[in-house]
């Protein structure tokens, strides 16, 4: 056997041995993107729990302070483009100068955006909603909350005219 030759098996044998690590590294990246689905499936609905029980946003600077790991990576994961819209405005104080910092923002909060477009059709769905409105700045922002009647200042049947 010539010496060429023995040098070509061996360069065909560390091939071989390179194909069966990408095999076995292909196979851990599997498991891991099944991982993160489960785990990030979890970690939604536990803070839409903690949300609903707080009454806002974790991720809020306040009391209690909550030092998370990720510094909120996360705290748009597996939400609609309107709910974390919706979110990241309470959670700036309640307005934002501009779709591509909105964008950002979202983007660094772990949400899935493609690009502006997307943000901003969220934005044209919630200002129709009435749920947010757009100042003489050019700045999104919460809609204020209407005001609530109190049970004394709802009229009875009896007492609205009906021609």
């Amino acid at each position: 056997m010539s010496q060429r030759h023995v040098v070509d098996d061996n360069l065909i044998q560390v091939l071989k041995a390179e194909d069966e690590a990408l095999v076995q590294a292909e196979y851990r990246l599997e498991q891991a993107q099944a991982d993160w689905e489960l785990i990030s499936a979890r970690y939604a609905a536990v803070r839409d729990v903690v949300t609903e029980r707080v009454g806002r946003s974790p991720y809020i600077i306040g009391e209690p302070k909550v030092d998370f790991p990720s510094n909120g990576a996360y705290r748009f994961i597996h939400m609609s483009m309107t709910d974390a819209v919706l979110q990241l405005l309470e959670e700036s104080g309640g307005s934002f100068r501009s779709v591509d910092s909105l964008t950002e923002e979202l983007r660094g909060g772990g949400l899935d955006v493609s690009d502006a477009r997307s943000v901003n059709a969220g934005l044209q769905a919630l200002y129709r909603r009435g749920a947010i409105v757009r100042d003489a700045n050019g700045q999104y922002a919460l809609a204020p909350e209407p005001e609530k009647l109190e049970l004394e200042e709802i009229p009875e049947a009896e007492d609205i005219p009906f021609e």
